[in-house]
């Protein structure tokens, strides 16, 4: 896996609660191939994934949007590292979980795909600017 991805996820335009995460993916394919990837999977399966989470403080995966996406064939409760008898009525998921699913999501129509999530820890907090930020 040769490509290095930074997925935006929440309030990427920031003109709304201006709260993002970047999650960070090793891919077997570039930014411009999972572009056209991801259209090929919204023409093949409909809007209905981009709506997951879509409201501020929707944090839940619904048990149809679960549904749906099990009949894709995406393992769900593994992503979220649930067991069988763990109940789906209520699945809160964070951006790391919902980027996986995403990407699992991609691989309907893509199934060469390869990810892996990364963590990276080369972030410095260099305490400074602080005062840029205030109005």
């Amino acid at each position: 896996m040769e490509h290095k991805i930074h997925l935006v996820m929440g309030d990427w335009s920031d003109v709304g609660h201006r709260h993002t995460d970047v999650v960070v993916y090793k891919s077997s394919y570039g930014l411009d191939d999972l572009k056209r990837i991801a259209r090929r999977a919204k023409e093949k399966h409909g809007d209905w994934f981009w709506e997951i989470c879509r409201e501020s403080g929707h944090e839940t995966l619904k048990e149809h949007e679960f549904e749906q996406l099990e009949e894709l064939g995406i393992d769900v409760r593994e992503i979220l590292e649930l067991t069988q008898d763990e109940d789906i009525s209520q699945l809160y998921i964070d951006t790391s979980h919902l980027s996986d699913i995403f990407m699992e999501f991609l691989k309907t129509v893509e199934p060469t795909l390869e990810y892996k999530q990364i963590h990276e820890n080369n972030v410095w907090n260099v305490d400074l600017g602080y005062g840029i930020f205030c109005e």
